[in-house]
């Protein structure tokens, strides 16, 4: 997680943190939905940072052997799949990582930011 962005996002109060990120899923769920070319990497990333705000108090470089092992798997995963069934797998995680943010499952959104984000990053080095 770049520093910046952490810090971006820390300075953001935690309700105003809670508004941008519920704005964000829907959009970056949106976006795939469409097909949209946008940055899905760049997306997933604020979202990521953003519900580690939520689950965890603070967003931080999320340096974590979980977050890395939960990252690198994900990446991997997606690595081995054509590009279309990479972005029907990210579709299908922005869609989990909604379920789990509107139930108040922020550590479960967690892991769902951090999935889409490694099926970003693999869909972005095709």
């Amino acid at each position: 997680m770049p520093a910046e962005i952490a810090e971006m996002v820390n300075a953001q109060g935690r309700e105003r943190t809670y508004d941008l990120v519920w704005q964000d899923i829907r959009r970056f769920e949106g976006a795939l939905e469409r097909g949209e070319p946008r940055s899905r990497n760049d997306q997933a990333l604020i979202i990521l940072s953003r519900i580690n705000r939520l689950a965890e108090g603070k967003a931080s470089p999320m340096k974590n052997e979980r977050f890395q092992e939960i990252l690198l798997a994900a990446e991997e995963e997606a690595s081995m799949l054509t590009a279309p069934k990479q972005r029907k797998l990210l579709y299908e995680t922005a869609v989990r990582l909604r379920m789990a943010f509107d139930a108040g499952a922020f550590a479960d959104a967690q892991k769902h930011a951090l999935k889409a984000l490694g099926y970003a990053q693999a869909l972005e080095t095709d």
